[in-house]
């Protein structure tokens, strides 16, 4: 029963991420890649907890590994474009082989620094109707999600889902250990994120937002990343345990308990005012000015769930997903 009913909701997560991604014009959609994580890790869920964490220890180390063999790929590739750059600058003929690296740089740094095609392919998408930009943006958001999803679901969400598995069975997730537990998260957690975070912040400074930069930063990235997640988590807990903020508190856990609609309403929001079909306000925002429309719907989700929950027993896409999961209507109103 349990199993029938976890795969389901899995599967209807899954569904809601796929139109997430093609119809609700968002690339960067999770739901599609937790639904998978979550099939997966269903078989894992009753190992030790010292497996879950030697687990991700060592699929981090892989994604580390492989990080380091990247960034050195990219001084390689750099090194044989500039080279053929510079013969075919002096009025050589290149070889096919040296065409190829000129043409495998240029692939490297678009991901990086958008082509001017791809500056007005986005402009097109973004000023144009909705079938449009479904249509535009379908085969990249596909890719995406798709063709780099091995890379993602095992070397990157999987070792983190089994940290965070670990640490509930641990009793950490729930506030049930010393205060002192907490404390150290944070202090260690911080102490080596920020300063991981700021030598990867200068890396790239330094190349001017160049590809060898980033490719260096992402060197200790999954180090850095780690130990912010384990000081974010430390502050959070302890705050929770010492009942600071407890209005805050509960505010912030009836956007959680709306996770999935407040995430939805989010795309639904930002397609509104940036589309075409909209209010057309793409490239309309600096993008310190972006940060005041992301304070404004952080605050109405802080204000509309605590008000929906008081009368209503879920979200409505939660209610929608857990009707869908048990196959049964579900009671609404409290």
């Amino acid at each position: 029963m349990a199993a029938d009913v976890h795969f389901r909701r899995m599967l209807w997560m899954m569904l809601a991420g796929i139109i997430h991604w093609s119809l609700l014009l968002w690339y960067g959609e999770i739901l599609f890649a937790y639904s998978l994580c979550g099939l997966l890790l269903f078989a894992l869920r009753k190992l030790p907890v010292r497996t879950h964490l030697l687990l991700a220890g060592a699929l981090l180390l892989g994604s580390v590994a492989m990080n380091y063999a990247h960034s050195s790929s990219v001084i390689e590739m750099q090194a044989a474009a500039d080279a053929a750059q510079a013969a075919q600058a002096a009025g050589g003929k290149i070889t096919p082989e040296q065409g190829k690296a000129i043409e495998a740089w240029k692939e490297e740094q678009s991901h990086i620094t958008p082509t001017p095609e791809d500056v007005a392919n986005q402009r097109a998408w973004h000023s144009g109707s909705y079938w449009n930009a479904v249509t535009g943006q379908l085969p990249g958001t596909y890719a995406f999600q798709w063709i780099g999803a091995p890379y993602w679901l095992i070397f990157d969400m999987i070792p983190f889902m089994l940290i965070g598995m670990a640490l509930l069975r641990l009793g950490v997730l729930g506030a049930e250990r010393p205060a002192r537990t907490y404390l150290l998260m944070m202090v260690g957690g911080y102490g080596i994120g920020l300063a991981l975070g700021m030598r990867e912040l200068d890396l790239i400074l330094a190349s001017n937002f160049s590809v060898p930069g980033f490719a260096a930063a992402s060197e200790t990235y999954q180090f850095s990343r780690l130990a912010m997640v384990m000081g974010h988590l430390g502050l959070l807990l302890l705050a929770i345990r010492s009942g600071w903020l407890a209005g805050l508190q509960r505010a912030l856990g009836a956007v959680g308990q709306m996770a999935l609609t407040n995430y939805l309403m989010q795309t639904l929001i930002t397609m509104l005012l940036f589309y075409g079909f909209g209010f057309g306000l793409y490239e309309h925002f600096e993008r310190y000015q972006l940060y005041g429309v992301v304070a404004a719907i952080w605050l109405a989700e802080l204000v509309w769930s605590p008000l929906w929950l008081a009368r209503f027993r879920f979200g409505p896409f939660e209610w929608l997903w857990r009707s869908l999961t048990y196959w049964q209507r579900q009671p609404m109103r409290i």
